[in-house]
């Protein structure tokens, strides 16, 4: 189904948290607010429901209302199988829409078998799921979380659309470690969109992944905290693909075969991290995927290969985002956002914004092979605690590097903009790019041995100054004798604060600051900056001389 055309029908379908109130309020047994008085005893406190009778569910408790786990026999008590009983709800939310509600447990839940969240022919809307939850757990205490005793998918969602996830706490261990947590996937037919986690916390070990995205678009995660401990080879956080990159299948559907869209991704807030401390390691994989947004995210990869690894083996992943993001300090992957060359092709990264973020302990901020090529990219503002910063072996076409002191390292510039301390860019290939330099009073010394001062005497410098216009620099310093100096035609000045562009030259202009009179013209070599004839031995000046030069940026 195309997109568009599945959005606007989600759009008149009823809202997956309509009666979420109702369920939160009926969450320990208690009838919902405004309902008649509490049936004589001997009879059902919550009758049974017709979407039970369409579905031929017989509850095992009349005290729960209708979608409360408790209903159909969930113990909680850290030993029962809770799996048949959560399916029981999820099999009548398929029916009913509504919020699946999952009270806080004695001990915790366990769950011995994948979850089936997949659609119904009944309703296609999709609904929630929510759970009242202690949120401070870990896998070997895993008191009022879920826990996954199964090595499959946690929740299988595939093919649906609208789910919502809210305040659920999973946890996971290594013993019985499930390849994945959430499964958000194309079906046959190509439906999924719209998901959203609030709150979540997952904490576990996730053979593959611990959120995993085969084509799904529009979803959002907000204040979700989720940790992969797993020490497989090869495991990630989060996984979002155009073309199951990882080969993941359904326990409960058919799953969408071949490329398919895989767009509007949004993570705002909260924390993700992979701390099993493989080198393949990542918290972000992305293939093929566009229109990322990461906002305001605390992220940690323990001694792993990257907090964003973007494989281009299938193609690039284009117009993504990174605002505010924070890495740990302790035990940072080698590089932030790696984008590797592929086996084949030369693939370009398109309109990736990356502003304000801290990659502390980071060797490389972001790492691009030589046959990867950035083309209308933006940097800003980005930082480490490593001085390697951003390493692009390839192409960088119409970007915007404003980086402050973070070195910059580019194979191939193409009309870039690059603002910041003009030294830390090094450009193998320059062409027609503009510098701007962030601090554009840049301290120098002209070095003066070759001019010649008379009876032992020596040259003070004045007005030293440097200044980055576009991928130009222009250079001032005045000289003033103790006594008096002369000096040839071609006598050079060292000490450049920037290297001059090889063929290209400059110009020089040199006055005498005293009488306001000008002396002559010179030019830039590749030693420095060569001065007309100033006096002579026979006449010196004790006048202060003024140079100002201006020249090309190697």
């Amino acid at each position: 189904m195309e997109r568009r055309s599945l959005l606007s029908r989600l759009a008149f379908l009823p809202l997956a948290g309509a009666a979420e109130g109702v369920v939160a309020a009926a969450g320990e047994g208690t009838r919902p607010s405004g309902a008649s008085p509490p049936a004589p005893p001997g009879t059902a406190l919550y009758p049974l429901t017709p979407a039970e009778r369409a579905r031929g569910i017989t509850p095992v408790s009349y005290d729960y209302p209708e979608l409360n786990v408790m209903r159909y026999g969930a113990r909680g008590d850290g030993s029962t199988d809770d799996a048949p009983a959560f399916q029981r709800a999820l099999d009548i939310a398929k029916v009913s829409g509504g919020t699946v509600y999952i009270p806080k447990p004695s001990a915790h839940y366990v769950i011995r078998a994948p979850l089936d969240l997949t659609p119904s022919r009944e309703y296609s809307a999709g609904f929630g799921v929510r759970m009242e939850a202690n949120p401070h757990f870990s896998v070997n205490s895993p008191r009022g979380a879920i826990l996954l005793e199964h090595t499959s998918i946690g929740f299988d969602c595939t093919g649906n659309n609208a789910l919502q996830f809210t305040d659920l706490c999973v946890a996971a261990r290594a013993e019985q470690a499930p390849t994945v947590a959430f499964l958000i996937a194309r079906n046959s037919s190509g439906a999924s969109v719209v998901h959203r986690f609030n709150n979540c916390r997952v904490y576990g070990h996730f053979s593959i992944a611990l959120y995993y995205n085969y084509g799904c678009e529009d979803d959002q995660l907000v204040g979700c905290c989720f940790y992969n401990l797993s020490r497989q080879a090869n495991s990630k956080t989060v996984v979002i693909t155009a073309k199951n990159i990882f080969g993941v299948s359904s326990p409960h559907a058919p799953i969408y075969s071949g490329s398919i869209s895989t767009s509007h991704h949004h993570f705002c807030g909260g924390d993700y991290a992979h701390t099993g401390g493989r080198s393949t390691s990542d918290v972000f994989y992305l293939d093929i995927c566009s229109f990322l947004h990461l906002e305001r995210l605390w992220v940690d990869c323990e001694h792993g290969r990257s907090i964003i690894f973007c494989d281009s083996t299938n193609g690039p992943s284009n117009n993504c985002t990174i605002f505010g993001m924070q890495v740990e300090n302790g035990g940072a992957p080698e590089v932030g956002i790696a984008m590797p060359s592929p086996p084949r092709g030369r693939p370009t990264f398109v309109d990736w914004v990356i502003d304000a973020c801290y990659f502390a302990n980071c060797g490389i901020i972001l790492q691009a092979g030589t046959a990867i090529t950035l083309a209308s990219c933006k940097l800003r503002g980005v930082a480490s605690t490593f001085r390697r910063g951003i390493e692009i072996s390839g192409t960088a076409a119409y970007c915007t590097f404003d980086c402050d002191a973070t070195p910059v390292n580019i194979g191939l510039a193409q009309q870039c903009i690059l603002m910041g301390s003009v030294q830390n860019f090094a450009l193998t290939t320059n062409q027609r790019c503009c510098f701007i330099d962030a601090r554009p009073s840049r301290v120098w010394e002209p070095i003066t041995a070759n001019v010649t001062v008379l009876s032992g005497g020596s040259i003070a410098l004045s007005a030293v100054n440097s200044n980055v216009i576009g991928n130009q620099v222009e250079v001032t310093f005045t000289m003033q004798p103790s006594t008096a100096m002369y000096c040839g035609a071609g006598t050079v000045v060292g000490g450049l604060p920037f290297p001059p562009m090889s063929g290209r030259g400059g110009i020089v202009a040199v006055t005498d600051g005293t009488a306001g009179v000008a002396i002559g013209l010179g030019h830039i070599g590749e030693q420095g900056i060569q001065l007309p004839a100033i006096a002579s031995a026979a006449a010196p000046t004790s006048h202060a001389i003024c140079v100002t030069a201006r020249y090309f940026i190697a």
